[in-house]
């Protein structure tokens, strides 16, 4: 329990860091490139990549390029930006082919993972960059992290019943439904503070169903990077945080988080919707 309120503090700290600078779109993004390069590293420490020239190139050319140019999904420059580097990722990929099966794959996931994770950190820049930009980024923390939180001294105190006790032995069905009620009601005191600064209408329940909906995918991020860990043998990404491992192990629900979010507000934008306002 001591481990886990010092890394609290430390999560707290990057928090606030990240919260100082999220109005200046420049500097937010640069931070989040510096996080993505770091959470790159991790994941090709991890996959054994780290030694490799080729993967190390790619991995800090997309970690620190994508957060810093990509503007947003819906221009044609941009998409055809994305389609570039899908290509490049499809000859990639082909050029390992002439490796054994297992190497191939372990080096196939590094590289997409090294393309992933960047673009899900600039989901919170995306973000950000909306309007009402600044509660809604407030929201991916409270729901990644609350989640998290919840889920573990609700476990802690309550849980009888693993979820995954494969993946993540220590997660209970308790906890996950503890984390999906703090989230919900994370997004419903968003909503409220937007309310009482602006003054603008909120739907409690589309903003409180989000809130459910970013619960749920948070906690897959979680899960899925648990199995990327246990599938080479890790039991954390890094050791940067006390009680919690790297970047990595802590943004991991975050990265999950913000694109739902993002995509999330995209689709409801369509039927002339919003999660605040």
């Amino acid at each position: 329990m001591r481990e886990r309120i010092k890394s609290g503090v430390i999560i707290a700290s990057l928090f606030l860091l990240l919260a100082a600078f999220s109005g200046n779109r420049i500097t937010l993004r640069i931070i989040l490139a510096l996080l993505s390069v770091i959470s790159v590293y991790e994941v090709l420490n991890v996959t054994d990549r780290v030694k490799s020239i080729p993967s190390m190139i790619w991995g800090g050319l997309c970690a620190i390029c994508i957060p810093i140019l990509f503007r947003d999904f819906g221009s044609r420059t941009q998409n055809l930006w994305f389609l570039g580097l899908s290509v490049i990722m499809i000859a990639a990929c082909a050029l390992l082919l002439k490796h054994r099966h297992k190497r191939f794959a372990t080096s196939a996931a590094a590289a997409i993972l090294s393309v992933i994770i960047p673009f899900f950190f600039t989901t919170i820049a995306l973000i950000r960059e909306q309007p009402h930009g600044a509660y809604l980024f407030y929201a991916v923390f409270l729901c990644a992290w609350g989640t998290d939180t919840a889920g573990y001294f609700f476990g802690y105190f309550f849980g009888k019943w693993k979820m995954t006790p494969r993946i993540s032995p220590k997660k209970t069905i308790e906890g996950a439904i503890g984390g999906l009620i703090t989230s919900a009601g994370a997004f419903a005191i968003v909503g409220f503070a937007a309310y009482m600064n602006t003054g603008i209408h909120i739907n409690y329940l589309i903003t409180s169903v989000i809130g459910v909906i970013c619960s749920v995918v948070s906690i897959c991020g979680d899960l899925s990077a648990s199995v990327v860990k246990r599938c080479y043998g890790a039991k954390d990404y890094g050791h940067l945080i006390p009680g919690h491992g790297g970047i990595m192990d802590r943004f991991d629900s975050v990265l999950f988080t913000a694109p739902m979010l993002y995509f999330s507000s995209m689709a409801l934008a369509f039927f002339d919707l919003n999660i605040l306002g």
